[in-house]
Protein backbone atom coordinates (compact mmCIF):
# COMPACT_ATOMS: atom_id res chain seq x y z
CA UNK A 1 0.00 0.00 0.00
CA UNK A 2 1.17 3.43 -1.01
CA UNK A 3 0.99 6.40 0.76
CA UNK A 4 2.73 8.82 -0.66
CA UNK A 5 5.90 8.80 1.13
CA UNK A 6 7.84 11.50 -1.18
CA UNK A 7 5.23 14.26 -0.61
CA UNK A 8 5.45 13.95 3.20
CA UNK A 9 6.52 16.89 4.79
CA UNK A 10 9.81 16.62 6.35
CA UNK A 11 7.58 18.46 9.50
CA UNK A 12 5.65 14.98 9.92
CA UNK A 13 8.71 13.69 11.89
CA UNK A 14 9.49 16.93 13.51
CA UNK A 15 8.75 15.76 17.25
CA UNK A 16 9.42 19.54 18.42
CA UNK A 17 6.61 21.05 15.79
CA UNK A 18 4.24 23.19 17.41
CA UNK A 19 5.79 23.73 20.88
CA UNK A 20 7.13 26.86 20.28
CA UNK A 21 6.74 28.91 23.87
CA UNK A 22 6.79 33.01 23.52
CA UNK A 23 9.77 33.87 26.11
CA UNK A 24 13.22 34.95 23.21
CA UNK A 25 15.46 32.11 25.46
CA UNK A 26 12.51 29.77 25.24
CA UNK A 27 12.16 29.88 21.46
CA UNK A 28 16.40 29.92 21.03
CA UNK A 29 16.54 26.70 23.10
CA UNK A 30 13.45 25.23 21.40
CA UNK A 31 15.30 26.26 18.23
CA UNK A 32 18.31 23.92 19.41
CA UNK A 33 16.34 21.15 20.10
CA UNK A 34 14.90 21.17 17.00
CA UNK A 35 18.20 21.19 15.12
CA UNK A 36 19.69 18.35 17.61
CA UNK A 37 16.05 16.58 16.85
CA UNK A 38 16.73 16.68 12.77
CA UNK A 39 19.99 15.84 13.49
CA UNK A 40 19.41 12.47 15.17
CA UNK A 41 16.53 11.32 13.40
CA UNK A 42 19.12 11.33 10.36
CA UNK A 43 21.30 8.98 12.43
CA UNK A 44 18.11 6.89 12.92
CA UNK A 45 17.18 6.88 9.61
CA UNK A 46 21.04 5.76 8.36
CA UNK A 47 20.87 3.52 11.04
CA UNK A 48 18.00 1.24 9.49
CA UNK A 49 19.98 2.40 5.83
CA UNK A 50 23.12 0.41 7.01
CA UNK A 51 21.63 -2.46 9.27
CA UNK A 52 24.26 -5.05 10.10
CA UNK A 53 24.06 -8.78 8.74
CA UNK A 54 24.94 -11.83 10.29
CA UNK A 55 27.00 -14.01 9.31
CA UNK A 56 25.06 -16.54 6.99
CA UNK A 57 23.52 -13.65 4.95
CA UNK A 58 27.17 -12.19 3.92
CA UNK A 59 26.93 -12.97 0.25
CA UNK A 60 29.12 -11.79 -2.92
CA UNK A 61 27.40 -9.63 -5.44
CA UNK A 62 28.21 -10.17 -8.54
CA UNK A 63 29.78 -7.31 -10.36
CA UNK A 64 32.56 -6.54 -13.28
CA UNK A 65 33.96 -3.05 -10.96
CA UNK A 66 33.60 -3.56 -7.55
CA UNK A 67 34.01 -0.11 -7.21
CA UNK A 68 31.47 0.86 -9.45
CA UNK A 69 29.07 -1.42 -7.10
CA UNK A 70 26.27 0.88 -6.41
CA UNK A 71 25.62 1.04 -9.77
CA UNK A 72 24.75 -2.28 -10.36
CA UNK A 73 22.05 -1.75 -7.62
CA UNK A 74 18.17 -2.19 -9.03
CA UNK A 75 16.30 -0.88 -6.24
CA UNK A 76 12.71 -2.18 -7.07
CA UNK A 77 11.21 -1.43 -3.49
CA UNK A 78 8.96 1.95 -2.50
CA UNK A 79 12.03 2.53 -0.29
CA UNK A 80 14.78 4.45 -1.65
CA UNK A 81 16.33 5.30 1.83
CA UNK A 82 16.22 4.79 5.88
CA UNK A 83 14.72 8.14 5.62
CA UNK A 84 12.01 7.55 3.75
CA UNK A 85 11.11 4.94 5.66
CA UNK A 86 11.11 6.82 8.47
CA UNK A 87 8.89 9.45 6.83
CA UNK A 88 6.52 6.97 6.09
CA UNK A 89 5.87 5.57 9.66
CA UNK A 90 5.83 8.33 10.90
CA UNK A 91 2.86 9.72 8.57
CA UNK A 92 1.26 6.25 9.31
CA UNK A 93 1.17 6.58 12.64
CA UNK A 94 0.07 10.31 12.32
CA UNK A 95 -3.00 9.16 10.68
CA UNK A 96 -3.60 6.16 12.72
CA UNK A 97 -3.12 8.57 16.06
CA UNK A 98 -5.40 10.62 14.93
CA UNK A 99 -8.07 7.88 13.62
CA UNK A 100 -7.70 8.42 10.22
CA UNK A 101 -6.52 4.80 9.73
CA UNK A 102 -8.72 1.44 10.97
CA UNK A 103 -6.39 -1.07 12.64
CA UNK A 104 -6.88 -3.34 9.78
CA UNK A 105 -4.82 -0.70 7.63
CA UNK A 106 -2.63 -0.22 10.05
CA UNK A 107 -1.90 -3.59 9.80
CA UNK A 108 -1.43 -4.04 6.27
CA UNK A 109 0.80 -1.23 6.09
CA UNK A 110 3.57 -2.66 8.86
CA UNK A 111 3.22 -5.80 6.84
CA UNK A 112 3.77 -3.99 3.50
CA UNK A 113 6.48 -2.19 4.74
CA UNK A 114 8.49 -4.42 6.26
CA UNK A 115 7.81 -6.19 2.92
CA UNK A 116 9.30 -3.15 0.85
CA UNK A 117 12.23 -2.87 3.38
CA UNK A 118 13.37 -6.77 3.23
CA UNK A 119 12.97 -6.49 -0.48
CA UNK A 120 15.33 -3.21 -0.21
CA UNK A 121 17.90 -4.88 1.98
CA UNK A 122 17.70 -7.73 -0.11
CA UNK A 123 18.49 -5.83 -3.51
CA UNK A 124 21.25 -4.12 -1.47
CA UNK A 125 22.65 -7.00 -1.17
CA UNK A 126 22.85 -6.37 3.07
CA UNK A 127 20.63 -9.59 3.40
CA UNK A 128 19.68 -13.11 2.16
CA UNK A 129 16.26 -14.16 1.23
CA UNK A 130 14.66 -17.06 4.11
CA UNK A 131 17.55 -15.68 6.64
CA UNK A 132 15.46 -16.04 10.04
CA UNK A 133 18.05 -13.92 12.01
CA UNK A 134 17.83 -11.27 9.72
CA UNK A 135 14.25 -11.27 9.23
CA UNK A 136 13.83 -11.23 13.01
CA UNK A 137 16.11 -8.24 13.29
CA UNK A 138 14.68 -6.41 10.89
CA UNK A 139 11.25 -6.56 11.70
CA UNK A 140 12.43 -5.89 15.45
CA UNK A 141 13.32 -2.72 14.22
CA UNK A 142 10.03 -1.80 11.84
CA UNK A 143 8.71 -2.69 15.13
CA UNK A 144 10.39 0.03 16.86
CA UNK A 145 9.84 2.84 14.32
CA UNK A 146 6.24 2.20 14.71
CA UNK A 147 6.19 2.26 18.53
CA UNK A 148 8.35 4.75 18.58
CA UNK A 149 5.71 6.91 16.07
CA UNK A 150 2.64 5.53 18.22
CA UNK A 151 3.99 7.21 21.71
CA UNK A 152 4.84 10.47 19.75
CA UNK A 153 1.99 10.97 17.89
CA UNK A 154 -0.08 9.90 20.56
CA UNK A 155 1.13 11.92 23.37
CA UNK A 156 0.67 14.94 20.73
CA UNK A 157 -2.94 13.78 20.28
CA UNK A 158 -3.25 14.53 23.87
CA UNK A 159 -2.24 17.77 23.77
CA UNK A 160 -3.91 18.60 21.50
CA UNK A 161 -7.26 17.38 23.13
CA UNK A 162 -6.17 20.05 25.88
CA UNK A 163 -7.21 23.06 23.24
CA UNK A 164 -10.66 23.52 24.27
CA UNK A 165 -10.09 23.67 27.22
CA UNK A 166 -7.15 26.33 27.23
CA UNK A 167 -9.78 28.46 24.93
CA UNK A 168 -11.47 29.27 28.45
CA UNK A 169 -8.01 30.98 29.72
CA UNK A 170 -6.97 33.21 27.17
CA UNK A 171 -6.39 32.54 23.46
CA UNK A 172 -2.60 31.18 23.46
CA UNK A 173 -2.51 28.16 22.25
CA UNK A 174 0.79 26.30 23.54
CA UNK A 175 0.83 28.05 26.92
CA UNK A 176 -0.75 24.78 28.25
CA UNK A 177 -0.19 21.39 29.13
CA UNK A 178 -2.89 18.39 29.10
CA UNK A 179 -2.51 14.49 30.26
CA UNK A 180 -5.41 12.06 29.64
CA UNK A 181 -5.14 8.54 30.77
CA UNK A 182 -8.11 8.04 27.88
CA UNK A 183 -5.12 8.83 25.35
CA UNK A 184 -2.62 6.78 27.44
CA UNK A 185 -4.85 3.61 27.40
CA UNK A 186 -4.82 4.12 23.56
CA UNK A 187 -1.42 4.47 23.21
CA UNK A 188 -0.92 0.92 25.09
CA UNK A 189 -3.39 -0.71 23.36
CA UNK A 190 -1.79 0.06 20.00
CA UNK A 191 1.83 -0.75 21.56
CA UNK A 192 -0.22 -4.35 22.29
CA UNK A 193 -1.26 -4.24 18.63
CA UNK A 194 1.96 -3.92 16.97
CA UNK A 195 3.58 -6.54 19.40
CA UNK A 196 0.69 -8.92 18.20
CA UNK A 197 1.18 -7.95 14.39
CA UNK A 198 5.63 -8.41 14.64
CA UNK A 199 4.72 -11.56 16.39
CA UNK A 200 2.17 -12.77 13.22
CA UNK A 201 4.71 -11.96 10.67
CA UNK A 202 7.52 -13.42 12.75
CA UNK A 203 5.91 -16.81 12.38
CA UNK A 204 4.86 -16.53 8.87
CA UNK A 205 8.36 -15.95 7.87
CA UNK A 206 9.70 -18.13 10.80
CA UNK A 207 11.61 -16.32 12.20
CA UNK A 208 12.35 -16.33 15.50
CA UNK A 209 10.20 -14.88 18.80
CA UNK A 210 11.00 -10.93 19.37
CA UNK A 211 12.26 -9.60 22.40
CA UNK A 212 10.16 -6.53 22.82
CA UNK A 213 11.69 -5.47 26.04
CA UNK A 214 15.32 -5.63 24.90
CA UNK A 215 13.97 -3.77 21.22
CA UNK A 216 12.47 -1.45 23.13
CA UNK A 217 15.49 -0.55 25.34
CA UNK A 218 17.86 -0.94 22.64
CA UNK A 219 16.10 2.11 20.56
CA UNK A 220 16.20 4.31 23.98
CA UNK A 221 20.06 3.84 23.55
CA UNK A 222 19.93 5.18 19.95
CA UNK A 223 19.46 8.40 19.83
CA UNK A 224 15.35 8.07 20.03
CA UNK A 225 15.11 11.32 21.92
CA UNK A 226 11.66 11.59 23.16
CA UNK A 227 11.26 7.99 24.11
CA UNK A 228 9.45 4.92 23.45
CA UNK A 229 6.49 5.31 25.86
CA UNK A 230 3.43 7.70 26.51
CA UNK A 231 5.10 9.32 29.73
CA UNK A 232 8.24 9.86 28.11
CA UNK A 233 6.90 11.35 24.85
CA UNK A 234 4.39 13.40 26.80
CA UNK A 235 7.07 14.32 29.35
CA UNK A 236 9.41 15.86 26.32
CA UNK A 237 6.76 17.66 24.63
CA UNK A 238 5.86 19.31 28.38
CA UNK A 239 9.53 20.11 29.31
CA UNK A 240 9.92 21.33 25.61
CA UNK A 241 6.75 23.64 26.32
CA UNK A 242 9.00 25.25 29.45
CA UNK A 243 6.24 24.90 31.59
CA UNK A 244 5.84 21.33 33.08
CA UNK A 245 7.73 17.82 33.47
CA UNK A 246 6.84 14.64 34.72
CA UNK A 247 9.57 13.09 37.78
CA UNK A 248 9.63 9.32 38.49
CA UNK A 249 7.41 8.32 35.73
CA UNK A 250 8.93 4.56 35.99
CA UNK A 251 7.66 4.10 39.56
CA UNK A 252 5.75 1.35 39.90
CA UNK A 253 3.33 2.88 41.97
CA UNK A 254 2.81 5.85 39.39
CA UNK A 255 2.23 3.28 36.77
CA UNK A 256 -0.22 0.93 38.53
CA UNK A 257 -1.93 3.37 39.26
CA UNK A 258 -2.45 5.39 35.79
CA UNK A 259 -3.00 1.86 34.55
CA UNK A 260 -5.63 1.26 36.91
CA UNK A 261 -8.74 2.08 34.48
CA UNK A 262 -9.87 5.07 36.56
CA UNK A 263 -9.47 8.14 34.15
CA UNK A 264 -7.34 10.62 35.05
CA UNK A 265 -7.15 14.03 33.32
CA UNK A 266 -4.49 16.97 34.62
CA UNK A 267 -4.81 20.50 32.92
CA UNK A 268 -1.98 23.24 33.54
CA UNK A 269 -1.94 26.78 31.74
CA UNK A 270 0.49 29.32 33.26
CA UNK A 271 -1.28 31.78 32.74
CA UNK A 272 -4.78 31.87 33.96
CA UNK A 273 -6.32 35.20 33.56
CA UNK A 274 -3.42 37.60 31.64
CA UNK A 275 -3.79 41.71 32.88
CA UNK A 276 -3.71 44.65 30.62
CA UNK A 277 -0.38 46.06 29.74
CA UNK A 278 1.56 47.32 32.40
CA UNK A 279 -0.62 45.39 35.14
CA UNK A 280 2.01 43.35 37.05
CA UNK A 281 0.32 41.98 40.26
CA UNK A 282 -0.19 38.60 41.85
CA UNK A 283 -3.70 37.85 40.66
CA UNK A 284 -2.50 38.30 36.93
CA UNK A 285 0.46 36.00 37.47
CA UNK A 286 -1.38 32.79 38.95
CA UNK A 287 -1.69 29.53 36.79
CA UNK A 288 -4.13 27.05 36.52
CA UNK A 289 -4.84 23.56 37.30
CA UNK A 290 -7.35 21.22 36.37
CA UNK A 291 -7.79 17.53 37.79
CA UNK A 292 -10.47 15.20 37.22
CA UNK A 293 -10.41 11.11 38.73
CA UNK A 294 -13.39 9.23 37.95
CA UNK A 295 -16.44 11.62 38.46
CA UNK A 296 -14.42 13.97 40.69
CA UNK A 297 -13.17 16.89 40.09
CA UNK A 298 -11.08 19.91 41.47
CA UNK A 299 -9.59 23.34 40.31
CA UNK A 300 -6.20 24.56 41.90
CA UNK A 301 -4.98 28.06 41.67
CA UNK A 302 -0.81 27.98 41.04
CA UNK A 303 0.42 31.07 43.08
CA UNK A 304 3.45 32.55 41.15
CA UNK A 305 5.32 35.39 41.70
CA UNK A 306 7.56 36.60 39.02
CA UNK A 307 8.97 39.56 40.54
CA UNK A 308 10.80 40.50 44.04
CA UNK A 309 8.57 43.58 44.18
CA UNK A 310 5.62 41.63 45.20
CA UNK A 311 7.38 39.30 48.03
CA UNK A 312 9.62 36.03 47.69
CA UNK A 313 9.63 34.57 44.18
CA UNK A 314 7.58 31.77 43.43
CA UNK A 315 7.77 30.29 39.92
CA UNK A 316 8.08 26.27 40.50
CA UNK A 317 5.92 24.21 42.47
CA UNK A 318 5.14 20.05 42.97
CA UNK A 319 1.76 19.59 42.08
CA UNK A 320 1.20 17.20 45.05
CA UNK A 321 1.98 19.72 47.62
CA UNK A 322 -0.16 22.13 45.90
CA UNK A 323 -2.82 19.81 45.97
CA UNK A 324 -2.78 19.43 49.84
CA UNK A 325 -2.80 22.58 50.78
CA UNK A 326 -5.80 23.40 48.96
CA UNK A 327 -7.76 19.86 48.76
CA UNK A 328 -5.99 17.36 50.44
CA UNK A 329 -9.15 14.89 50.01
CA UNK A 330 -7.76 12.10 47.77
CA UNK A 331 -5.08 10.01 48.58
CA UNK A 332 -5.34 7.96 45.05
CA UNK A 333 -5.09 12.05 43.51
CA UNK A 334 -2.28 13.09 46.01
CA UNK A 335 -0.21 9.72 44.24
CA UNK A 336 -0.34 11.04 41.64
CA UNK A 337 -0.11 14.45 41.62
CA UNK A 338 3.61 13.65 43.18
CA UNK A 339 4.86 13.22 40.04
CA UNK A 340 3.68 16.55 37.97
CA UNK A 341 5.82 19.72 38.52
CA UNK A 342 5.00 22.98 37.31
CA UNK A 343 6.66 26.71 36.57
CA UNK A 344 6.07 29.44 35.68
CA UNK A 345 7.22 30.64 31.90
CA UNK A 346 10.10 32.89 33.94
CA UNK A 347 11.27 30.00 35.06
CA UNK A 348 14.85 29.20 34.64
CA UNK A 349 15.35 26.57 32.80
CA UNK A 350 18.57 24.58 34.30
CA UNK A 351 16.04 23.93 37.79
CA UNK A 352 13.66 22.02 35.43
Amino acid sequence: MSMGINAVSANSINILSGNQISTKQAGSETQEKTGQADKEITEIANQFDHMEITPESQTAIPSDNYSNIRLNFVNNSIFRSGTDLHRHISECMKKYSYEGFSDEELKKDFISTCKEWRLYKIQKGQITENNPKDDQKLISRIYSLYQFHNANWMSQVCMDAGKSISSQYGDNDIGYVYYDTDYRDRCESTHTFLKEIAEELAKEWQAPSIDYVNVENDARESSLLSGMDFEECWNYYARGRNMCSLKDIKNPDFIETVSSGERFSFFYKAVAAPGREGENTLETQKGVILLELGERKWKLDVPFNNSTVLGDLAYNFNVGSLFERYANDNPVMLRLLKHFNVFSLFCRRDII
